[in-house]
C-alpha cells in the first residue's frame, strides 16, 4: 500500500513538473516572438525565406543531377534526395540567420526599424511585392552565369 502510494505520488509530481515545464517552454516562445529582432523581422518582410527555397532549388536540382551523371541507382537517388531535402531545410534557418546577421552588421536597431517602416508603407509594399520576382530573377541570372562560365571552361577541356 505503501509504494503504491509512492507509485502515484511520482506519477503526480511528474505531471506537475510537466505542466510547468510546458508553461514555462511556451512563456519562452511568446516572449521570444514578442521581442522578435528587427533584422529577422526585415528578413521575412523582403522574402529572403523564399529566396533560400529557389536557390536551394536551383542547387539541389544540379547536385541531384551530377549524382545520376556519376550513376547512382534509382534507389540511391532517391535515398540522396531525401537526405539532402532534410539538409536544405535543415540549413535554412542558418541561411536566413546570416542574412539578418547581414543587415545587424550594417545597420542600427532603430535603422532596421525605419527599413521596416519603409516596408510596410505603400511604395515599400510595391517593392516588397516585386521582391520575390527580383529574387527569382537573381537566382536564374545566377544559375545561367554558373552554365555560362562551366560551358566556357569546358571548352578549355577539349
Amino acid at each position: 500500500m505503501h509504494c503504491a502510494n509512492c507509485w502515484m505520488r511520482s506519477i503526480y509530481s511528474g505531471a506537475r513538473l510537466a505542466g510547468f515545464a510546458i508553461l514555462f517552454l511556451t512563456g519562452l516562445s511568446v516572449s521570444s516572438v514578442a521581442r522578435a529582432d528587427p533584422a529577422d523581422t526585415l528578413v521575412l518582410i523582403l522574402h529572403y525565406d523564399t529566396y533560400y527555397k529557389n536557390i536551394s532549388e536551383i542547387a539541389l536540382s544540379q547536385s541531384l543531377q551530377r549524382l545520376k551523371e556519376k550513376g547512382l541507382t534509382d534507389n540511391k537517388l532517391s535515398d540522396a534526395t531525401s537526405a539532402l531535402n532534410v539538409e536544405v531545410e535543415n540549413y535554412k534557418k542558418v541561411f536566413l540567420g546570416k542574412m539578418a546577421d547581414a543587415y545587424r552588421s550594417r545597420f542600427s536597431a532603430d535603422e532596421i526599424n525605419s527599413l521596416i517602416a519603409f516596408y510596410k508603407s505603400p511604395l515599400g509594399i510595391k517593392a516588397g511585392a516585386n521582391q520575390k520576382s527580383i529574387q527569382d530573377y537573381l537566382a536564374t541570372a545566377t544559375r545561367d552565369a554558373g552554365i555560362y562560365v562551366g560551358v566556357s571552361a569546358a571548352q578549355f577541356a577539349q
